[in-house]
């Protein structure tokens, strides 16, 4: 290759993503899937990947839970989705592995993601939240 070396494509592991999600909810699963299948070259899977995570976080985060439906299985409704996904459309862990030209993220840029994803969602809600202050209902009432 005339002195270059072939660059390794940097990716997130399905276990980083998980994790991720787990932390700081779907935002960072959209992201690391976003960027994991632009970087292998699968546009249409990024694009789908974005639309349709997009639509999940905001229902996630502006749907309200209902009393029926227990804080655990609310929280790890995003992880659930992320999983199915990493093991139906996703490169597993060992193909990472196994693969020369690919190598894994590192796990303290899966905490600055998470880290991020969290601060982004909350400037989202609390910026929400105080719209929803300001435009308060009750004195039309």
């Amino acid at each position: 290759m005339n002195g270059i070396e072939e660059q390794k494509i940097m990716l997130y592991s399905p276990r980083q993503m998980e994790v991720a999600t787990l932390l700081a909810g779907p935002i960072c699963a959209v992201y690391m899937l976003t960027a994991n299948y632009n970087r292998l070259e699968k546009l249409k899977y990024a694009r789908n990947v974005t639309f349709i995570g997009s639509i999940i976080v905001l229902l996630w985060h502006l749907v309200p839970v209902s009393d029926k439906v227990p804080q655990m299985v609310y929280q790890t409704f995003p992880l659930l989705i992320v999983w199915v996904i990493c093991k139906k459309y996703h490169i597993s862990k060992q193909d990472i592995l196994e693969e020369p030209t690919y190598i894994f993220r590192s796990n303290w840029i899966v905490l600055l993601v998470s880290i991020i994803g969290f601060i982004v969602i909350a400037i989202f809600l609390s910026t929400f939240l105080y719209s929803l202050y300001l435009f308060d209902l009750t004195e039309y009432y």
